[in-house]
């Protein structure tokens, strides 16, 4: 027996909010102001995956990221990222390294349309 896929009408038919589904959270390990840079051991991401971030117990993101805004990935290796407002954009900068725990959080992606 062949592998099943849900497409997009499956999920959305199923009163699944657009957006609601996301993977594992993962803990940033450190956000480096002078270099822009936030840090997850093999972080996976790929040019301008959309990604947000959220706050664990008493943490406080870097200036200026916020919490409810979808962000682009500009990957600078496998461990490291920064990124942008708008797919190819410029890197955001970091102006403040925040207090952690805070974490990476990426959506689960693309649905296969049929």
């Amino acid at each position: 027996m062949g592998v099943s896929y849900a497409t997009r009408s499956d999920v959305m038919g199923s009163g699944v909010p657009r957006g609601s589904l996301v993977r594992p959270s993962r803990e940033i390990a450190r956000a480096d102001d002078v270099a822009g840079t936030l840090e997850v051991e093999g972080h996976g991401l790929a040019k301008n995956d959309t990604l947000s971030f959220q706050v664990d117990a008493a943490g406080v993101l870097p200036t200026p990221l916020a919490l409810g805004v979808t962000y682009f990935a500009i990957v600078v290796d496998e461990d490291h990222f920064q990124v942008a407002l708008v797919a190819d954009g410029a890197a955001i900068a970091l102006t403040s390294t925040g207090t952690a725990p805070f974490s990476l959080v990426v959506p689960i992606g693309p649905m296969i349309d049929t």
